[in-house]
């Protein structure tokens, strides 16, 4: 527990922050396990926005690092690119 009265607030918003961040963080899961589980015909640019969207979205609200958010979405593309 918290020593100082401040420390309950910091305590409270980090708990918030977490919740968010994990929610994120799942939804990137489930997007990066669907596209990868999709065929090459069916996917378009737009998908491919799409998925460069989330991770943008991602790194911008703090959930995750950019350098992250940039080595999935290249490795993403690279899986894209083979399946061809």
């Amino acid at each position: 527990m918290p020593i100082k009265h401040a420390g309950f607030y910091a305590l409270r918003k980090a708990k918030k922050n977490a919740l968010r961040n994990s929610r994120v963080i799942v939804g990137l899961k489930r997007l990066e396990k669907k596209v990868r589980a999709v065929k090459v015909t069916e996917m378009g640019k737009d998908t491919i926005s799409m998925i460069s969207q989330a991770f943008d979205k991602a790194v911008h609200a703090g959930a995750i690092h950019v350098n992250k958010a940039r080595r999935k979405k290249s490795r993403l593309m690279k899986a894209l690119l083979v399946k061809k």
